[in-house]
């Protein structure tokens, strides 16, 4: 006597919602390669005005010319440029070992994503204050804090809290410019330093929500393709 074979599709497992703290695995398979492109990319955008100031100091002092007067300013802010470069090359080479967690890597990679946008926001208001004595309406961290979510998949709530974070360093480096006495800034720096990360941190929300529903979409996709055999 014989039994019949029936196809069953195994019990699906419910998707976890919007503002789950898990990414779907193929999502979480990501996180490496991508961790290395966003630290890579950094290195080469933080290394590349230390490098050229260097370049350019050798050439002069290979004329005779001496050292410049500017050198001090220049060590100041290359100085903190070189170290995110390392910082960014040290990240790049944790995310080459297999020994590193995926998720570990998250964390680290969000936690850059912070720093990043502090020294950003110390570099950015503090040369253009020296130069123009105005401060700065605009900053690279929107474009930071936009950026991450996009190359770096994490889910939206994980998202939304170190972009919170990441935006509040705009006007946190202003306060501590301002109380070093390094710039003079009003009631309106601090606003205006405050508005546009927060119109980012939206952007980057959003971004991360849609990049989390279509990581949900292919892996129930990919479950639809799988089958029990039951006699």
């Amino acid at each position: 006597m014989s039994g019949n074979t029936t196809l069953l599709h195994p019990q699906a497992k419910r998707a976890p919602s919007g503002g789950s703290t898990l990414l779907p695995p193929h999502l979480l398979d990501q996180v490496r390669g991508r961790v290395r492109v966003l630290a890579l990319v950094l290195l080469i955008a933080f290394a590349f005005d230390p490098v050229s100031y260097l370049i350019v100091l050798i050439t002069g002092l290979t004329a005779g010319k001496g050292l410049p007067e500017d050198l001090a300013v220049h060590l100041r802010f290359d100085g903190a440029s070189f170290a995110v470069a390392v910082l960014s090359f040290v990240l790049w080479w944790i995310a080459r070992r297999s020994s590193v967690k995926a998720s570990t890597l998250l964390g680290l990679g969000l936690a850059y994503e912070i720093l990043v946008c502090f020294v950003i926001s110390v570099q950015t208001y503090s040369w253009v204050y020296l130069e123009d004595h105005v401060i700065t309406r605009l900053t690279w961290v929107i474009g930071v804090i936009v950026l991450f979510p996009l190359v770096l998949p994490a889910p939206p709530r994980i998202i939304l809290s170190s972009s919170i974070v990441s935006a509040l360093m705009s006007p946190f480096g202003l306060f501590l410019l301002e109380r070093s006495g390094q710039v003079d800034a009003s009631v309106d720096n601090y606003v205006e330093a405050t508005v546009s990360p927060v119109f980012a941190v939206l952007f980057a929300w959003l971004g991360a929500r849609v990049i989390y529903r279509l990581g949900r979409e292919a892996a129930e996709a990919h479950e639809l393709g799988s089958y029990q055999l039951e006699r």
